[in-house]
């Protein structure tokens, strides 16, 4: 029916990648909404298209979009970097028994 998958201590199903590029996603959108509200403040309402389109992204809920979708990046980007070292001592457990079992087999 179903069959058993045994993983190794070793395969961390690709926390360390996924946390990177997670957490790089959530700084960039961060990073795209400060800059956004930042311009918006400083420069204001003019009348050059691009700054007047940077504006009224920043005033739109669209904005607001970006943080909380960014603020959640961030949040799952620690937790799977949590994960990442979690499953990095664990590979570090089992070398240090799999040392110990190889020490009593030359016994």
């Amino acid at each position: 029916m179903f069959k058993k998958k045994y993983y190794s201590a070793r395969y961390d199903f690709k926390t360390g990648f996924f946390y990177k590029f997670i957490l790089f996603l959530g700084v960039a959108l961060l990073a795209i909404y400060l800059l956004a509200k930042l311009i918006a403040i400083t420069i204001g309402n003019q009348d050059a298209y691009i700054i007047r389109a940077v504006y009224e992204f920043s005033q739109s809920n669209s904005a607001q979009a970006v943080l909380a979708f960014s603020l959640i990046l961030i949040a799952i980007g620690f937790m799977l970097y949590f994960l990442h070292c979690q499953f990095a001592k664990l590979a570090k457990i089992v070398e240090e028994i799999e040392k110990d079992e190889g020490l009593e087999e030359i016994k």
